[in-house]
């Protein structure tokens, strides 16, 4: 039984997850400072973000509701110039804009 659960773990260890403390008892708050920075954009109505952590590092993705579509990419860029300038450990990050937050309705399938 402790060979499968150290094999488990290390299998575990190897796989991206959810930013985490060192300790692993609680997310990190770099997800939540993401996200914050990300809404106090003007041009932004709504934000959302996944973060992965691989390693020592993270990756992710942000969604963001744009409120016109002014300079759009030149916004998208700066901001993630600026967002990676938040913590060294954020590694890379893919803004998306997108029409909103709500998921898509899926239609109607005939059987």
């Amino acid at each position: 039984m402790v060979l499968t659960m150290t094999r488990l773990t290390a299998v575990s260890d190897l796989m991206d997850g959810r930013p985490a403390v060192v300790d692993g008892s609680a997310f990190d708050p770099i997800v939540a400072r993401v996200e914050n920075e990300l809404n106090k954009r003007s041009w932004a109505k709504e934000a959302s973000v996944r973060l992965r952590e691989s390693g020592h590092v993270f990756f992710g993705e942000a969604m963001i509701v744009p409120s016109s579509q002014d300079d759009l990419a030149d916004k998208i860029q700066r901001t993630r110039e600026e967002l990676l300038e938040l913590d060294w450990r954020l590694y890379d990050i893919a803004i998306s804009p997108v029409e909103s937050m709500e998921p898509p309705e899926e239609e109607p399938t005939e059987k």
